[in-house]
């Protein structure tokens, strides 16, 4: 078993971690390349790690391969930082989430 956690703070899913499939969001003052900058990253990371468990997991088989087994997503009080933004232009958080786990089954984490 082998656990990969990625953690960023001061992060929200609503601008930061805003999966493609959710759109672009229209927040004042936020410019469009903003927008999922942090989830393109961890993205990336993952894969990259994925790519490179023989030099991360003793003895494990390329050949046998890995199965992703969970993920887990906390959201923490970063999200109401953004209350007046959010006040302004209601964003769906659950829709958010949704296109999030979607995105990552796109790129076969899942």
């Amino acid at each position: 078993m082998f656990f990969l956690k990625t953690a960023y703070g001061g992060r929200d899913l609503a601008i930061d971690f805003r999966p493609p499939s959710s759109g672009r969001g229209s927040y004042p003052g936020v410019k469009p390349v903003h927008y999922g900058w942090q989830y393109r990253e961890m993205i990336d990371e993952i894969l990259s790690t994925l790519d490179q468990l023989d030099t991360i997991v003793p003895g494990y088989d390329k050949d046998l391969g890995f199965e992703l087994a969970g993920f887990v997503w906390f959201q923490g009080t970063s999200f109401l930082s953004f209350i007046t933004i959010i006040a302004a232009c209601p964003a769906p958080i659950s829709f958010n989430i949704d296109s999030t786990f979607h995105g990552m089954v796109q790129v076969g984490m899942t």
